[in-house]
């Protein structure tokens, strides 16, 4: 209800349209389909977010969606399922910081 609340002002109303119709079952997959396609849509942008550190921190002459493609040909079709871990964004910030510990300005 908290999702029907958050998107309408009066939810029993809204619902009371398809329960006359008969379509009530719908109504709940149809809000169903929709909290699941915006919890997708959550993970991919915290994806995108952790990618983008990244991709600051690699100091990469190409663009970030250049970047992103070559790591998603690089990690095979199934980088959607492997988020980025925090061990990679250990990895990519220790090599950033050891590339720019050795650089001595003149």
């Amino acid at each position: 209800m908290d999702l029907l609340y958050s998107r309408y002002a009066s939810p029993f109303e809204f619902m009371s349209l398809y329960i006359e119709q008969g379509r009530f079952g719908e109504f709940v997959s149809e809000l169903y389909e929709m909290f699941i396609e915006r919890e997708k849509e959550k993970v991919e942008k915290e994806n995108d977010d952790r990618l983008w550190s990244l991709y600051i921190r690699s100091l990469s002459e190409k663009s970030f969606t250049d970047w992103k493609a070559d790591l998603h040909s690089n990690a095979g079709d199934d980088f959607g399922d492997n988020p980025v871990t925090s061990k990679d964004v250990s990895t990519a910030i220790r090599k950033s910081q050891d590339i720019l510990g050795s650089f001595v300005p003149d």
